[in-house]
């Protein structure tokens, strides 16, 4: 992980941390869901101007949050361990 990607990781661990605390966010080891959630959306970061150029902005934003919000429900069932 690059050295602009820790401050992210520092400031959204502990948030993550207390929605799991409160149930609000699923089961995990903190710094590892904000570190999975930093990669996922750096695409959408890096390429926002392009993507905002062909798509609607509200709409790009919404279908962010729910990328974000599926990843981090704490309804999901947990998914079956490869093998």
């Amino acid at each position: 992980m690059g050295r602009a990607s820790w401050p992210f990781v520092r400031y959204v661990t502990p948030v993550i941390a207390a929605g799991i605390a409160d149930r609000s966010i699923r089961e995990g080891e903190p710094r590892l869901l904000a570190t999975v959630l930093l990669h996922a959306m750096q695409g959408f970061v890096v390429s926002t101007d392009i993507l905002r150029r062909d798509l609607d902005a509200a709409s790009l934003d919404a279908e962010v949050a729910r990328l974000v919000h599926g990843y981090l429900r704490p309804d999901l069932p947990d998914l079956p361990e490869q093998r």
